[in-house]
């Protein structure tokens, strides 16, 4: 049984009374039937039934620990104080706002979906697998969410079908920004592919780069990212080079052998690479083991389930080598006298995913222990990691 965690702090009579307006529209994501209210559950007519939590219906493929437990308040995205539907579209009857976050609205006829139970959130539901009948909305609209879709091209399918003829989407996609975002981050599209694999079989009505997203922008937040991994002294002799010599420096060696690489983790230097190789081997008995998986629709919903929930763990591991060893270091810059002896020792990150490597990762069962131990690890370096952040806090607030 999933719980949905009791300190969520969310409206559960408001929100039923809002389900009541979209219920209608409501599909079964696993058959595409309409769902009907009854009770705390939604029920289809052949009798798949999915659970409301907090009064919010929870419409995946298979429910996860994620979507019924709010995310820690740092990995919520909040892009907008307020959505509000955009002036041109202002006579849709009916908008989704997907990929929505904590962001809320005060227009009804908004409906927001996430992937993450957010206290904002009207539907918990996949972008790959949208829960609403054919033809329910007149604009769809969507900022920062399909570099973080698992299946980008299942997803514009998806909001295809939901759009009545005639009805507009508006897609917003991050180009050249540094890995972020959870539970994932998997694609960057250029604006090519943004017309190319998106608008595809749509007429183009705009096609245009919006003032968030110029390249000074990326600019700004490349600058940033790149002095954030900087100790105080490289960011001093950073900001006092004028850019010219700056350049001259780094194109005499753009290696991480460069003074300014020092401090990258493995986390961070992929973030903000350039370019990626990855290296793998083919498991024995390969095509046997394939051919079972995918002659097996649910053993195959399983595996491809399991296979990223894998590789998100890798880089949430990642993620925490990083915060342990990034915080440290913040914390002795304003006080080299703090003492982390008494704290656990930790191994290289390398060391760390290597322990981890699934030798055939066509095997449902080592995927899934696999995955249990990564989890543990991952508990064992937050544990490590937070009192790091606690001091760093309370050294910060001195200083201020």
């Amino acid at each position: 049984m999933l719980n949905f965690r009791s300190d969520f702090k969310i409206n559960k009579q408001s929100n039923v009374k809002k389900i009541a307006n979209f219920v209608s529209i409501l599909a079964s994501p696993h058959t595409g039937e309409p769902l009907k209210l009854r009770g705390d559950k939604l029920i289809s007519s052949s009798g798949r039934s999915y659970r409301l939590v907090g009064g919010v219906p929870v419409l995946v493929l298979k429910a996860e620990p994620m979507h019924v437990t709010p995310p820690e308040e740092g990995k919520i995205s909040k892009t907008h104080a307020e959505y509000v539907v955009p002036e041109q579209h202002k006579r849709a009857k009916r908008v989704l706002h997907l990929g929505s976050g904590n962001v809320p609205t005060s227009d009804s006829r908004v409906i927001s979906l996430d992937i993450l139970p957010c206290s904002q959130v009207d539907v918990v539901g996949e972008a790959e697998h949208l829960p609403f009948l054919d033809n329910s909305f007149d604009f769809v609209d969507s900022t920062a969410v399909f570099e973080h879709v698992y299946d980008p091209i299942a997803a514009i399918n998806e909001v295809k079908r939901v759009l009545k003829p005639k009805g507009v989407f508006r897609i917003n996609n991050s180009f050249y920004q540094p890995y972020h975002g959870f539970p994932g981050h998997y694609f960057a599209l250029t604006p090519q592919a943004n017309e190319t694999y998106l608008v595809d079989d749509f007429k183009i009505l705009e096609s245009y780069i919006p003032e968030s997203g110029t390249a000074l922008m990326s600019v700004n937040m490349t600058i940033n990212r790149f002095m954030a991994n900087l100790s105080e002294a490289q960011k001093q002799k950073f900001l006092s080079m004028p850019v010219g010599k700056f350049l001259s420096h780094i194109e005499k060696d753009t290696t991480s052998k460069n003074s300014f690489m020092n401090n990258y983790s493995m986390y961070e230097a992929r973030a903000m690479a350039a370019t990626h190789v990855v290296i793998a081997q083919k498991p024995s008995n390969y095509e046997k083991l394939k051919s079972r998986i995918t002659g097996d629709s649910e053993k195959h919903d399983t595996w491809q389930r399991l296979k990223r929930q894998y590789y998100t763990l890798r880089t949430e591991l990642m993620l925490r080598h990083h915060e342990i060893f990034s915080y440290k270091r913040m914390t002795l810059e304003l006080n080299k006298k703090i003492d982390f002896s008494h704290l656990a020792k930790i191994e290289p990150i390398e060391v760390i995913l290597k322990e981890f490597i699934v030798e055939n990762p066509l095997k449902i069962k080592s995927l899934e222990v696999t995955i249990e131990a990564m989890q543990q690890k991952e508990s064992e370096l937050r544990s490590v990691r937070n009192p790091i952040i606690n001091t760093w806090l309370a050294e910060k607030g001195k200083k201020n």
